[in-house]
């Protein structure tokens, strides 16, 4: 096990839960609202919000605890990656054909996890985690 020395990462993982907590509940609950709105599909959008919610849960749980495994805490940026990289593409290559304001979410979730990304992976390539 890697020892979390950092406050800091701490913080970071328990932002990127409550980010992806609340992100997750508003999409199952608003799916059908949202979905016309941003003219995108609403299984995707409610599917979407189910998957951030273990996720969510995985951030708090490490992020409340003195040590946790490097595997783990880089799996944790490697989704946020894949999340970020994936939301551009959506958009990149039209896999979905959003509104303006369906884009616009789309690739501000996926800055935001791509922010996430490279200040978790900051943080443990610094030296902030120990082992």
């Amino acid at each position: 096990m890697s020892e979390i020395s950092s406050p800091a990462l701490r913080r970071k993982l328990l932002a990127d839960a409550l980010i992806s907590g609340a992100g997750g509940v508003l999409l199952i609950l608003g799916a059908g609202s949202l979905a016309p709105l941003l003219r995108l599909p609403q299984p995707l959008l409610f599917w979407a919000g189910v998957a951030m919610l273990p996720f969510a849960a995985i951030n708090a749980w490490l992020g409340l605890q003195r040590r946790a495994s490097r595997p783990a805490l880089q799996a944790i940026v490697l989704c946020n990656a894949c999340w970020a990289v994936y939301s551009l593409l959506v958009v990149t290559f039209g896999w979905l054909m959003p509104s303006v304001a369906g884009t616009l979410i789309v690739l501000l979730q996926g800055l935001a996890a791509a922010a996430l990304a490279h200040a978790e992976d900051r943080d443990l390539r610094s030296g902030r985690v120990a082992g």
